[in-house]
């Protein structure tokens, strides 16, 4: 049950995140009456958090604790 709410929920957010990458680009990246050294900044900005996103995720995911041989 509780992977299967974990699919759910993981689906929910690519679903939103992809939306919002959509109509980023089409209104604000194809718009011409923004000038570019506005956009590549912003752009840079959402790249990066996309990025640190994705690695945040990809490291909760692996579920290697290296303590887990260690006693208390």
């Amino acid at each position: 049950m509780k992977k299967a709410g974990m699919v759910i929920l993981l689906a929910g957010i690519v679903l939103l995140v992809a939306v919002g990458l959509y109509f980023f680009f089409v209104f604000f990246l194809l718009d011409p009456d923004i000038y570019w050294f506005i956009k590549l900044p912003v752009v840079l900005v959402v790249m990066g958090l996309l990025l640190v996103l994705i690695s945040v995720i990809t490291d909760r995911a692996r579920e290697n604790d290296r303590y887990k041989e260690v006693e208390r």
